[in-house]
């Protein structure tokens, strides 16, 4: 059943050219120089970060469900629950060996361990079992008001958790200024995903935004030829980039160029291009990304 379930998901793979395993092997960082020094910091990172973000609470039902699992007849609970999760987790710490893994890559295994935390816990527990929801709560409680937090006492930017965010919400106030000074129809284009999820988020003229790149790797931004072509190919394009991107900039009729700044900190900045293009001669998604 497992198998057949899978079967679509192999297929769709088989049908664009493998690209889940493309898209792993260059997460995996195949063309890579291989670094011991940058292998034990990812690695590091990794157990580190999966440990303070989510491990920690189900500690004890881990200890003894993988210990269960080696014996020589594992409870089918235990199997069927942690298997798939030990799976992930060594899978991750593999790719850990040659690149960075992001914390949230293995959270989709958290359902089977909250079943399995559940499953294990006997009467003669609760004290604890009380003890760590109460502790849950109040992290949980403590995450959900973070952002009310860090806006009132501004954290440094070396501990505050949203640093990374610094900046783009003024970026995007100067870009909507400047898309207020387009004329008729017109959508925006950057080079990077993360780029055009965060200009998504805080641009106000709410206008459709995809993602310039060949090669790159397929994301819900992207050019589809079949989906967006006939919304797209008569319009205007602005086109936002980073000053010194890896992309090639995209042929076509130039009306206007301008810069923005991202000022992550009072001493660190970025500067971007912005380019608007009477007509984006750029080729749509060719599904030869990862």
């Amino acid at each position: 059943i497992a198998g057949l379930m899978c079967f679509p998901i192999v297929y769709w793979n088989y049908s664009n050219v493998w690209v889940t395993v493309r898209h792993v092997g260059h997460l995996a960082g195949d063309s890579a120089e291989y670094s011991l020094i940058n292998s034990l910091k990812y690695l590091g990172e990794y157990l580190g970060g999966q440990f303070f973000f989510w491990m920690w609470v189900f500690l004890l039902p881990f200890l003894k469900g993988f210990r269960n699992l080696f014996r020589k007849n594992p409870d089918e609970r235990t199997f069927f629950l942690l298997a798939p999760v030990l799976a992930v987790l060594v899978f991750f710490f593999i790719i850990g060996m040659q690149s960075r893994v992001e914390i949230n890559w293995t959270f989709f295994v958290l359902p089977a361990t909250s079943v399995y935390a559940g499953v294990i816990f006997t009467p003669q527990m609760r004290s604890i079992t009380r003890l760590k929801m109460g502790v849950t709560i109040l992290v949980l409680t403590c995450l959900l008001f973070l952002p009310a937090i860090e806006d009132h006492f501004r954290l440094p930017l070396s501990v505050n958790p949203f640093r990374r965010m610094a900046g783009w919400e003024e970026m995007a106030a100067d870009l909507d200024k400047y898309l207020k000074t387009v004329e008729g129809e017109y959508y925006v284009v950057t080079d990077y995903y993360g780029t055009a999820s965060v200009m998504a988020f805080y641009l106000r003229e709410n206008k459709d935004i995809y993602v310039y790149g060949p090669g790159k790797r397929m994301n819900q931004f992207n050019l589809w030829a079949e989906e967006y072509y006939p919304m797209v190919q008569h319009a205007k394009a602005v086109y936002l980039s980073h000053e010194n991107t890896h992309t090639k900039p995209p042929e076509g009729v130039v009306l206007d160029t301008t810069k923005l700044r991202l000022q992550m900190d009072p001493k660190n900045h970025a500067t971007y291009d912005v380019v608007l293009y009477e007509k984006f001669e750029a080729p749509l998604y060719d599904h030869n990304g990862f």
